[in-house]
């Protein structure tokens, strides 16, 4: 996993802008999908059905999110997954490793370390499952 390639990942994420990369990592936390994420998924198919005479499930699916933590990241930085749960939840919780392809956003944010807040570097990896990807338990 230190090869030159993802040496230049942890200095430049944006470089690997909308291409697919495989990582190995720690995951950090694990977020649980809210009852605002679960109503709205639930209102769209509603107006979709209504309006477009599809419910459109195949674009409003559930998604596993978490972050993880790697050696080709940069230090105390995170990268989160997103998992498409119709193609099989898995069972994740803080500490398992974790092997993932999919394809990666760079789409760096903000998040809180204790006082102050940090500007995260990485993206989101998606696409994590069949034809483009995987995600497995190591």
């Amino acid at each position: 996993m230190t090869s030159p390639r993802f040496e230049e990942f942890a200095r430049n994420p944006s470089s690997f802008h909308k291409m697919e990369i495989e990582i190995e990592g720690r995951i950090e936390r694990v977020f649980q999908d809210s009852l605002s994420h679960r109503f709205w998924r639930a209102f769209l198919r509603m107006l979709r059905r209504k309006f477009v005479g599809s419910d459109g499930r195949r674009y409003l699916e559930d998604h596993q999110r978490f972050l993880i933590s790697s050696a080709s990241l940069k230090k105390a930085e995170w990268l989160m997954v997103e998992h498409n749960a119709s193609y099989g939840r898995l069972r994740l919780r803080r500490g398992i490793r974790i092997k993932a392809r999919g394809e990666y956003i760079h789409r760096p944010s903000r998040r809180s370390s204790g006082r102050s807040r940090v500007l995260n570097t990485y993206g989101v990896l998606h696409f994590t499952h069949p034809p483009k990807g995987y995600l497995e338990i190591l």
